[in-house]
């Protein structure tokens, strides 16, 4: 994918992620996509499956939103440093455990791990972050 291309494929994919539209997600990813959560280690395996990920991160977090920074690239993948942010209005499912909503603000740094499907949609994406930090901004446990 061309640099103009891809910067307005990234451009869409965060808009995308932090729209809480989850027609917005569908436009981004291929139908059978795998979506790895890093931080709780769960897998989400198709379309559906993205999109109940999906509703989960909103439940936790309406307004969250996905700022994509320091990106590399190729015809077949990327890699993208990004910042999740937003309120805790909403419950947080840890393992066995669910937290309180914390009603506080956070914001966390991850890495994204992806790979394009043959129709230029995201067929895999896999993220890496701390959870802990999350869990001490929010208040629920140690810095």
């Amino acid at each position: 994918m061309a640099d103009d291309a891809f910067a307005t494929f990234l451009a869409d994919y965060g808009r995308a992620w932090s729209s809480g539209e989850e027609q917005e997600l569908r436009r981004v990813f291929t139908d059978d996509a795998v979506y790895v959560e890093g931080g709780m280690h769960n897998d989400y395996e198709g379309l559906p499956e993205v999109l109940r990920f999906f509703r989960f991160m909103l439940t936790f977090s309406a307004d969250s939103t996905i700022e994509f920074r320091d990106v590399m690239h190729d015809e077949e993948q990327f890699v993208a440093e990004w910042v999740w942010s937003g309120t805790a209005d909403g419950p947080l499912k840890l393992g066995p455990d669910v937290l309180p909503a914390a009603g506080k603000q956070y914001a966390v740094e991850g890495v994204a791990v992806c790979r394009f499907g043959e129709d230029g949609k995201v067929a895999y994406h896999k993220d890496y972050y701390n959870v802990l930090d999350l869990v001490g901004q929010l208040g629920l446990g140690h810095n």
